[in-house]
């Protein structure tokens, strides 16, 4: 079951089963073997070593849950089904106060205790008239010495109680016929116009000048001990304020900002720390930048798996070689856990109904995404959607398969095709929403206790990923 309190994540360390075996030199064995093949010789099994310490990576989280609960796979989950859970109205809550304990780079303590939507916000999002809902401000400062500063000791600014909130102004309706009314859509909301509201009363006689930005300025000084120039690098988020809420009398859904994509963080987090004993290696990567494309650093185009796995190979006694490497990578299997578009009764004509996924049918499962079918997006085998199919139905998850929509209605990526790129097996797999990229997504309790399942069935890995 998930814990009826927050997550935290553990300080990393080594499995005491993870031995380094510094005197085999698989290197020079691999060269012998490559030089034997090139004289006709069969490579001996040596040579596979790194192929068989393949990984269960999953971009997304879960928990070995109670399976007997769920009797079908392809149907409607039954809400009665779902008051079983202990935490089926805790949910809200978990999803909010999850985070990390601290973080440390170089040995400098740069976040301390963060909250999870302080860590993971999305900064190319749609912009929404909604947006002038109250606001919750996060981020991180640097000092002189290039410490980072998390303000509120990095909980978000607007979420407590007591805290004040911010907002974006918007123009009165009376007034924007010509401002917003006669445009379109797209270009009635400039971004040079999205200024947050910080606060109204001055500091000092009217002759001082900038007086109101004084009074700011000193109540940052004051408060997180931050000056004007700290402005220039530090990296600020304005967010919907406001905690999870149950939605709708029978309490079966669940409305806040961001369900993409913690939602699949959440449950994949929930499945790893559970998982025991796994068949394979299991892996979960949590990467940002993902709504402007994927830049960057800590975006999943960048190089931190191959890292990752070099650390492993290394730790396991195989040298971490750039062959072994990718003979690793190409062993692997992923989900990639990210959301996808729930039919929208109001707006059913952008969907295809035959191919889309619905609230409260189980973890959608998404072939492929894209624009104009499927482009510039990875398209999952046939093969390894089979073996995921088999793993969900024998562990009683239910499932169901999804499309972003009509064909040329619009379309949409994910960060399936980057690992896909270095040869892994890979499929989106999340929960269906509804309301994405607005600043209040709905989600159905059912559909993140089957995401948790289906994480928690691929981290284990038995049946038809052994």
């Amino acid at each position: 079951m998930i814990p009826p309190g927050p997550a935290t994540f553990q300080e990393p360390h080594r499995h005491p089963r993870v031995k380094r075996c510094g005197e085999q030199d698989l290197l020079e064995e691999v060269e012998g073997d490559a030089a034997g093949a090139g004289a006709g010789q069969e490579p001996t099994p040596r040579c596979h070593e790194a192929q068989r310490d393949a990984l269960d990576v999953l971009v997304g989280p879960c928990s070995p849950i109670d399976i007997a609960t769920f009797a079908g796979e392809g149907g409607r989950v039954e809400h009665h089904e779902v008051e079983s859970l202990a935490s089926a109205h805790a949910m809200p809550e978990i999803l909010r106060d999850i985070g990390t304990d601290e973080i440390c780079i170089g040995g400098r303590q740069v976040v301390e205790k963060a909250s999870l939507p302080g860590e993971f916000q999305r900064t190319g999002g749609s912009i929404h008239r909604h947006d002038t809902d109250g606001a919750a401000g996060q981020g991180v400062g640097a000092e002189g010495a290039g410490v980072g500063v998390a303000l509120q000791n990095g909980a978000p600014l607007g979420e407590a109680p007591d805290d004040p909130v911010f907002t974006i102004l918007d123009l009165l309706p009376h007034l924007s016929r010509k401002a917003q009314g006669e445009k379109k859509l797209s270009d009635a909301f400039e971004a040079e116009k999205l200024n947050v509201l910080l606060g109204s009363l001055p500091l000092g006689p009217d002759e001082v000048k900038d007086r109101f930005k004084l009074a700011l300025l000193n109540l940052l000084y004051d408060r997180y001990g931050l000056v004007e120039e700290d402005f220039l690098t530090a990296e600020l988020e304005v967010v919907p304020a406001g905690p999870a809420r149950d939605v709708g009398l029978d309490r079966s859904l669940i409305g806040a900002y961001g369900h993409d994509d913690r939602v699949c963080v959440f449950t994949a987090a929930a499945a790893l720390f559970e998982t025991k004993n796994p068949r394979h290696g299991a892996l979960a990567l949590f990467f940002d930048k993902e709504e402007i494309g994927s830049e960057g650093k800590t975006s999943a185009r960048s190089r931190f798996l191959e890292t990752v796995v070099e650390e492993i190979l290394e730790a396991s006694g195989v040298e971490p070689t750039a062959r072994n490497v990718r003979q690793c990578l190409f062993a692997s299997r992923a989900l990639s856990g990210d959301v996808n578009c729930a039919l929208d009764p109001d707006y059913q004509d952008v969907h295809e109904k035959q191919n889309a996924a619905r609230l409260g049918y189980g973890v959608c499962v998404t072939k492929f995404t894209g624009s104009g079918g499927k482009y510039g997006a990875n398209d999952a085998s046939a093969e390894y959607l089979g073996q995921i199919r088999t793993l969900f139905d024998l562990h009683k998850v239910v499932w169901q398969t999804g499309e972003l929509g009509k064909v040329d209605a619009g379309g949409g990526g994910t960060i399936a095709k980057f690992l896909a790129a270095v040869g892994m097996e890979i499929v989106d797999c999340g929960t269906p929403v509804l309301s994405m990229h607005s600043p209040f997504e709905i989600v159905s309790k059912a559909d993140v206790y089957m995401t948790l399942m289906a994480y928690a069935a691929f981290f284990q890995g038995a049946g038809p990923l052994e």
